[in-house]
């Protein structure tokens, strides 16, 4: 399938299309970005991104479009990639038509133009050479556990242990069930058993033990922190996850901030009362049924 036509079916919109095709029209003229397309993202380093900026510069492309581009010429090979190790098509339409469409959204409404940031691009790469996997409605990436010894019934984590460690796409409800579906996904997709459980970690904001006491129930945001055990909390001198909070309007002085749902009130109210944020860390086990069955 024709690439453009791929991304029109995943519900990216007609002027992202338009201004994707423009800047590639601008790039093609230069021989630099078709051996830069030859090498898939996860094998960028240090010499190809000097090239990027460079290459991006001369073609009066914006990094962050020229960055996006690179992932979209490269989703073929990762598309290969997964049917070669019998990754389920569902796992790569999670990715192309929610994750890196959502992001190349926030870059665009921060921006005003369509791409990725560096540090989007950078961990992206982990999904070109398998380490991540966007699952449904959150992503996973295999890593080692670091903290102390967490038991939970029959179930143990220890220091040095595999986990997958979730990280949480932004851009919609972050709904309990769509989360447990995501467990019970992730569990099939990794091999998981009974006796093997899914071991996950997690470290965000989005587990400040504080919203505890900033939030009331119903709430989709307590119901996800009740998935999980948690270990340990650090608190923030500056809210450094304004920007997922209350988008471009975090560049601005505080008094700007929007206040149109219950969590940005809450934080306002956190923040202008002298407290701070705080990014929390916690695990979770799931047998394939349950989330920490004791």
């Amino acid at each position: 399938m024709d690439l453009w036509e791929r991304l029109k079916q995943a519900g990216y919109r007609e002027e992202m299309l338009a201004e994707l095709s423009r800047a590639e029209e601008k790039l093609e003229r230069f021989p630099a970005w078709k051996e830069l397309c030859a090498c898939v993202p996860a094998a960028v380093g240090e010499n190809e991104e000097r090239e990027m900026e460079e290459l991006a510069r001369e073609a009066d492309v914006p990094l962050h479009t020229l960055l996006f581009l690179h992932i979209l010429q490269n989703l073929g090979a990762l598309a290969r990639t997964y049917r070669e190790q019998g990754i389920p098509e569902a796992r790569f339409s999670d990715f192309v038509a929610d994750d890196i469409r959502r992001k190349a959204e926030e870059c665009l409404a921060f921006e005003g133009s369509i791409g990725v940031f560096r540090a989007a691009y950078d961990f992206y790469k982990g999904y070109f050479d398998l380490r991540k996997l966007t699952i449904g409605r959150l992503r996973y990436e295999k890593g080692v556990y670091r903290g102390p010894d967490v038991r939970c019934g029959a179930y143990a984590l220890r220091e040095g242990d595999t986990v997958q460690r979730i990280h949480i796409p932004g851009g919609y409800p972050l709904k309990k069930e769509a989360c447990l579906q995501s467990l019970r996904m992730a569990f099939e997709q990794f091999g998981c058993s009974a006796s093997r459980p899914l071991r996950c970690s997690c470290h965000s904001w989005l587990l400040n033990p504080a919203h505890r006491q900033m939030l009331t129930r119903p709430s989709n945001l307590l119901d996800f922190m009740d998935l999980f055990i948690m270990i340990s909390a650090q608190e923030q001198d500056s809210f450094k996850d304004a920007f997922r909070l209350f988008g471009p309007a975090s560049r601005d002085d505080m008094s700007r901030w929007p206040a149109e749902t219950r969590l940005q009130r809450a934080y306002l109210d956190l923040l202008r009362s002298g407290g701070k944020a705080a990014t929390g860390f916690g695990v979770l086990f799931f047998d394939g049924n349950r989330v920490n069955p004791r």
